[in-house]
């Protein structure tokens, strides 16, 4: 096998830290295969960033991401229980994260009904991680006054050094 794309060729001397003055085999037979991570944007082993619950009748923050490594967010699952007395009037809880632009948004969310007993749970696992802006907060949204909502969620995703020049 021959690799001819100049841009893979640069992209994996450059991930295999070898200069031009070292070459690189073009030719691959069966003896050379290379095994080396050439986007490690696309791959990388997640962790938990945050798992808990909370009672706690309006905003919570849950995660602070780094102010200096990129975060991406892989997965997250959110659940709430609330009694007939919890007065939400907001109509949803939500795990919600500030965007690249200053706008929260919610990246998981749930719609509830004020003064009804009731359950839900959601789990989503992104395709592509989602990438959040440096030190933006991860948060669960949903105030109420009265009676009691009980709320769990687990958030989970890596971070890594800025590939940004």
């Amino acid at each position: 096998m021959r690799i001819q794309n100049s841009s893979t060729i640069k992209e994996i001397r450059s991930a295999a830290c070898l200069s031009i003055s070292e070459g690189f085999p073009q030719d691959l037979s069966n003896q050379i295969i290379p095994v080396i991570n050439v986007n490690p944007k696309d791959y990388n082993e997640g962790r938990i960033f945050a798992h808990g619950s909370s009672v706690a009748a309006g905003t919570v923050t849950i995660y602070t991401c780094s102010s200096t490594l990129d975060t991406f967010i892989m997965s997250c699952s959110y659940s709430f229980s609330k009694n007939v007395a919890c007065d939400i009037a907001s109509g949803r809880t939500a795990i919600q994260i500030i965007g690249f632009d200053g706008v929260t948004y919610a990246i998981l969310s749930l719609a509830v009904l004020t003064l009804t007993a009731e359950r839900d749970s959601i789990s989503i696992s992104f395709n592509k991680p989602l990438h959040v802006k440096k030190g933006s907060v991860i948060q669960i949204v949903g105030a109420f006054a009265a009676g009691a909502m009980a709320r769990s969620y687990i958030v989970s995703g890596y971070e890594i050094e800025s590939f940004e020049n």
